[in-house]
């Protein structure tokens, strides 16, 4: 059973996205600071904004289907599905590279949300685009991995705005750029501490990709 936060009617909803579209007096709930945090941090992790219906929905796709699960808890409400997608498809979250993968991979969708509207043209240097400690955790959960040498590197699409977003919260790294894939992000190992102290360390079902071999 699904409560809605608004209304407090307690039924089996399928999409609680139409309950609150079709309601004549249950409307869109906002969502929470905490729940804010977790839209933005998939979208930086390459999440996409889909403009389906009156209001968009945020889908994201990877290999790792134990990272989603822990999404969907942590959003609460706004967790949708989770289901498998096609055995083969891009995936740029550990190498920064856009090749076929034939890993199983699983793509994970949230209730439609008027707020995501705000994402739908948004860029890094938008002011309600919050990179709090939340949101990067998530974002560089999906997007980074500690090397042997203890360094922190994150794949993203834009390098030179997250260093300058970095470097506004005290985190100076190196970027690189590709032609192939992603840019990247390089942390020295006293600023990885530093950084990963700060986010609170990658969310558990990702931690794998942060220990150092």
């Amino acid at each position: 059973m699904t409560q809605c936060p608004v209304c407090e009617s307690e039924k089996d909803y399928q999409r609680i996205g139409q309950h609150w579209s079709n309601s004549k007096s249950c409307d869109f709930p906002y969502p929470s600071e905490s729940e804010r945090a977790v839209f933005t941090g998939i979208w930086l992790a390459g999440g996409t904004i889909a403009e389906t219906g009156n209001n968009p929905l945020l889908v994201k796709t990877t290999k790792y289907k134990q990272a989603l699960e822990w999404i969907a808890e942590e959003i609460g409400v706004w967790h949708s599905t989770i289901k498998q997608g096609s055995n083969s498809g891009t995936l740029a979250e550990f190498t920064g590279k856009q090749t076929v993968h034939k890993n199983k991979k699983w793509r994970w969708t949230s209730v439609s949300c008027p707020w995501l509207q705000h994402l739908v043209d948004a860029s890094l240097t938008d002011d309600f685009v919050d990179f709090s400690p939340r949101a990067a955790r998530i974002f560089t959960s999906f997007r980074g991995t500690v090397n042997n040498s203890g360094s922190l590197t994150v794949w993203c699409p834009d390098a030179s705005t997250f260093a300058d977003l970095l470097a506004d919260h005290g985190f100076e790294v190196t970027t690189h750029t590709y032609e192939d894939r992603s840019d990247l992000l390089w942390f020295d190992r006293q600023t990885t501490v530093e950084y990963l102290d700060w986010i609170g360390g990658p969310i558990p079902p990702l931690e794998m990709k942060f220990k150092e071999d």
